[in-house]
C-alpha cells in the first residue's frame, strides 16, 4: 500500500513501522493515554486526522441540546480553526476531523497533529 510522504516520514521519524497500520492503512496513534488519533490516507493522496470526541447520549432533547451548544461554539471557531467537528456515520458519536493535502511536509504533518490534539482536548472540555 502507497502511504501519503508525510506519513511515511512522519512514521519513521517516530520510530513506527508498517505492523502498525491497519489492513486499510490507518495508523492508530495514541497520546497521553486518552487522545486517540487516526491518520486515514486518502484516496487523493492527501491525509485526514480523526478522533471521537464524545458519544451522542441516547435521549432526543440531549441529542439536540449538545448538537446545539456543538454549533454554536463551532462557529465561533471557524475562522480560526481548519479542524471540524462531525456526526460519526452511525450517529453514535461527535468526532473531530482535519485534512492535510497530498504534497504536505512531515513537519506540517507534525504542526496539524499538534493543532488537532489540541482542537480535541478543547472540543472534549467544550462539550463535557
Amino acid at each position: 500500500m502507497n502511504l501519503p510522504v508525510a506519513m511515511e516520514d512522519y512514521m519513521r521519524s517516530s520510530g513506527l513501522d508498517r505492523s502498525e497500520l491497519r489492513s486499510d492503512g490507518e495508523l492508530p496513534l495514541v497520546f497521553d493515554d486518552t487522545l486517540r488519533v487516526r491518520l486515514v490516507p486518502l484516496s487523493d493522496g492527501g491525509i485526514a486526522l480523526e478522533s471521537r470526541v464524545r458519544p451522542m447520549p441516547t435521549a432526543t432533547d440531549e441529542r439536540e441540546r449538545l448538537i446545539e451548544r456543538a454549533l454554536k461554539v463551532s462557529l465561533g471557531r471557524m475562522d480560526a480553526n481548519a479542524d471540524a467537528l462531525t456526526l460519526g456515520e452511525d450517529r453514535e458519536a461527535l468526532k473531530l476531523q482535519s485534512l492535510l493535502r497530498a504534497d504536505a511536509t512531515r513537519s506540517e504533518l507534525e504542526a496539524c497533529l499538534e493543532a488537532h490534539l489540541n482542537a480535541l482536548t478543547f472540543w472534549r472540555g467544550a462539550l463535557a
